[in-house]
């Protein structure tokens, strides 16, 4: 496959567009940076020698394309090429197309198989859409391949668009990868605007249509396998071209219509109060000097930064969340921006700060993928906190109204989730927002119900209007009559009743009905999980992740520091036993002091115990922490990502040097202690009975195994349909390690997220698993419906599970055959 290098002045730029490119075709397509200068060329510049080396890959397979930014970034491309043997430099092409589009359609060109002059033409048009969109240059000037002459075989289809952005760059993209399956020749016409007919074989033909939603048009296939490209296109279509729409949900009550997004479920029914924060005017700004503006910006990151990084009463998930907005605050491409402004004009920091991110944010609103459009919430979010300080403005420390209400708010950003106290507060209504916006997760871990209702006009609301709606559905009333607001009254009481059952019997075992005890573990990060798992009667830590204790620090920990962290969450632990796993950095999770190299695929590169090994300083510092903190205490050792057996012994290793130097420096520890590793990697899960005759005990890791195993990178939003661990290959992997396990009296646990879902829970304990480890939340509701259940039953029912042919088959069984039995769990 032909491969994509970028070479730009900015790593980040690059690395953005990398990103890009990899969520359309796939996170294994061959795309390098080649970008920056300095110390992990996080420096703007570009740099001959670096980028020869990354082109040198390329010439060893099937070549490349390599697309520049700007100015010298040319001049050291052509050098680059001369450092190489010009006998292997026939495969790369240097090509002048625009770096952004040039990409993306230059990428779904060779991700058809398209040769290497195909791809570096494909490149070369890519502005031709914005050109024809923009009218800078007459349509005809546009070459467009077009052939409908009609054959034998020839078929013809006409499709209406209802993709909400249209046949944008995504779906088109699904679309050409069909057609390049077939030998017919496609054409396709737009017939809404009389455009065609164009290749649809080619990204940037199809751009040029301008397909939007509700636009007809026409397929016209001549070819041998022309039926049977026919009726894989109107499949596609009928798909909605691979790309799935969101639900909604509209309700018309007493001629009120609203147009919702189910967000976190709950029933809210209260008055509404608009929460708005007021706007950051910087009319009556004053200017100091260019040193006092430089340093008045610089103070306020060192704030904020300083207060993302009072993450301990957080939970896991945000300070993960916390993470994500620390990089887009530290962003060099964004704070050298702002400071070249600074010192090229005369203006405030303010002003020059809200300049570089308006305009940082206005470069998402062509973004058509809803994943990436919600992250710019991040960024809003952070440029208002950023400027909220340099205004010397108040920062609010808590949420909570004097009355309970139901809070509009038009965008919830993280920081105001973060600082929300559920107790006056009934429900947010926002007028943006998504399933996957950091916010919403937030709120869905608070408990609080949510929608979004972009056409919702909050000025039209008085504070004795009624509102209600349902987070689980969309639904919302506005004023509801008598009879329609008793209906509601009557399901959030039903709604209530359900939790408070859980809640009630939380400390209670988890006993089948045929008298199998199921050990009920929690999932913890830092003090605050410690302080939930506690109150919902967790059995014990089945996984606590070492990493989320590191998250955010700039400078590798020392062991004394790392003991007393670890420390301070084993002694508010109730009871049970606790595994510790050592760090799992890498892919989804790096951290600033550990550089992580770039890899065309980070889910299968240096990460986990790989990358743990290649640091045996820190490795061996984090061992001697866990000894030192397990004194007196039930834990145990896990290491993540284990595929090999000779990783096994070399971690095995470590752990005993790290005990000698202890035992040396006559420092109190653990010893002995259980080693244990987790099964995320299918190696590993084949080998199980390898691994037995080592291991103390296996945790089943269901996040990355079913990744694996479905060969979908989970942190691909395309992908969220295949990230489910009830598909029948992910059940027999589990239904198989226990039965080679077994044997050796070895226990297996689940500890990742499918843990949590009850139908994918009670599947692996079908399946012979006998320990969940699960969100500390969820213990409540998991503990409630094994005590529902019997082993028996599940025998048969998970044998049912693994002949079925899909995930979605496979939960409509569960449904089918416990739906009776247990209602209020799904």
């Amino acid at each position: 496959m032909i491969g994509i290098v970028l070479v730009s002045h900015s790593k980040a730029l690059a690395l953005a567009i990398k990103d890009m490119v990899q969520q359309m075709v796939g996170s294994d397509f061959p795309i390098a940076v080649a970008a920056g200068v300095g110390d992990d060329h996080e420096n703007l510049g570009t740099d001959a020698i670096h980028i020869s080396e990354i082109l040198l890959s390329f010439c060893q397979e099937d070549g490349a394309v390599v697309l520049m930014d700007l100015g010298s970034a040319v001049l050291s491309a052509q050098t680059a090429l001369e450092l190489l043997d010009r006998k292997i430099t026939d495969k790369l092409r240097l090509c002048p197309a625009p770096i952004v589009e040039a990409a993306v359609v230059a990428a779904v060109a060779s991700s058809v198989g398209a040769d290497l002059d195909s791809v570096a033409n494909e490149a070369l048009i890519a502005l031709s859409p914005k050109i024809t969109q923009l009218g800078t240059l007459p349509i005809s000037s546009i070459s467009v391949a077009s052939n409908k002459a009609v054959g034998d075989h020839f078929y013809e289809i006409d499709v209406t668009v209802n993709n909400t952005h249209g046949l944008h760059a995504r779906p088109a993209a699904m679309l050409v990868q069909l057609i390049n399956k077939f030998h017919s020749d496609v054409q396709l016409t737009n017939l809404s605007n009389r455009r065609g007919p164009s290749s649809a074989r080619s990204l940037t033909s199809i751009a040029l249509l301008q397909i939007r939603k509700g636009d007809k048009i026409n397929f016209s296939v001549n070819g041998e396998d022309a039926r049977s490209a026919i009726n894989a296109i109107q499949k596609l279509a009928y798909d909605n071209f691979g790309e799935t729409l969101l639900t909604l949900t509209k309700q018309n009550n007493q001629h009120k219509k609203a147009i919702t997004i189910a967000i976190s479920e709950g029933i809210a029914i209260g008055k509404p109060l608009i929460w708005n924060a007021p706007p950051l005017e910087l009319d009556d700004v004053t200017i100091g000097t260019k040193e006092q503006e430089k340093k008045k910006f610089n103070d306020a990151i060192r704030q904020v930064t300083l207060d993302l990084s009072k993450s301990t009463k957080f939970d896991d998930t945000k300070i993960a969340i916390l993470s994500v907005q620390k990089l887009i605050l530290n962003d060099p491409v964004l704070l050298t921006a702002v400071e070249m402004r600074l010192s090229s004009y005369h203006c405030s920091a303010a002003l020059a700060w809200r300049i570089e991110t308006d305009a940082l944010i206005a470069s998402y609103d062509d973004i058509e993928d809803e994943y990436l459009r919600a992250r710019v919430a991040d960024l809003r979010d952070i440029a208002t906190r950023v400027l909220t300080v340099i205004l010397g403005k108040k920062v609010p420390s808590i949420i909570n109204p004097e009355s309970p209400t139901i809070l509009l708010i038009d965008e919830l950003f993280p920081s105001t989730a973060m600082l929300c106290d559920s107790s006056n507060i009934l429900g947010f209504i926002a007028k943006i927002g998504n399933l996957t916006a950091h916010a919403t997760i937030i709120i869905r871990s608070l408990g609080i119900p949510m929608i979004v209702c972009p056409n919702l006009d909050f000025s039209k609301f008085s504070s004795n209007t009624v509102l209600a709606f349902d987070g689980s559905t969309g639904e919302i009333w506005i004023d509801p009559d008598a009879s329609t607001l008793t209906e509601i009254e009557a399901r959030k009481r039903e709604f209530l009743a359900t939790r408070y059952m859980f809640e009630n019997d939380k400390m209670v075992p988890a006993v089948t009905i045929d008298q199998q005890h199921i050990e009920v573990l929690a999932n913890i990060g830092n003090e605050n999980d410690v302080m939930c798992a506690n109150e919902n009667g967790a059995d014990g830590v089945g996984l606590l992740r070492t990493e989320f204790l590191y998250l955010g620090l700039t400078e590798m920990p020392d062991e004394e520091n790392q003991t007393k962290l670890i420390t301070k969450i084993l002694n508010n632990l109730n009871k049970g036993s606790i595994v510790i796993r050592t760090p799992d950095i890498g892919a989804d999770k790096p951290l600033a002091f550990m550089p992580i190299i770039s890899e065309n695929n980070p889910f299968l590169g240096v990460r986990g115990l790989r990358l743990s090994l290649r640091y045996p300083d820190f490795f061996t510092s984090n061992l001697r922490a866990i000894l030192r903190a397990g004194i007196n205490k039930d834990v145990r050792i896990m290491f993540p990502m284990v595929t090999m057996i000779e990783e096994w012994h070399r971690a095995y290793d470590l752990v005993k040097v790290a005990h000698l130097e202890l035992k040396r420096l006559e420092i109190d520890h653990l010893w002995p202690i259980k080693l244990g590793m987790m099964i995320e990697v299918p190696a590993a899960a084949i080998m199980a009975e390898k691994f037995a005759g080592f291991v103390d005990f296996f945790s089943i890791g269901t996040n990355d195994l079913t990744q694996y195993i479905l060969a979908a990178e989970r942190g691909n939003s395309d992908l969220d349909m295949m990230q489910d661990a009830t598909h029948p290959a992910v059940l027999r992997a589990i239904h198989e390690i226990c039965e080679k396990v077994s044997s050796a009296d070895r226990h297996v646990s689940v500890c990742g997220d499918a843990a949590s879902d009850p139908i994918a829970a009670i599947l692996m304990i079908g399946a012979g698993i006998r320990s969940l480890s699960v969100r500390p939340n969820q213990i409540p509701i998991i503990k409630a419906l094994i005590r529902t259940i019997s082993i028996a039953n599940l025998n048969e029912l998970v044998q049912e599970a693994m002949c079925c042919d899909t995930a979605i088959e496979a939960r409509m069984l569960v449904k089918m055959k416990l739906g009776a039995l247990s209602p209020a769990f799904w």
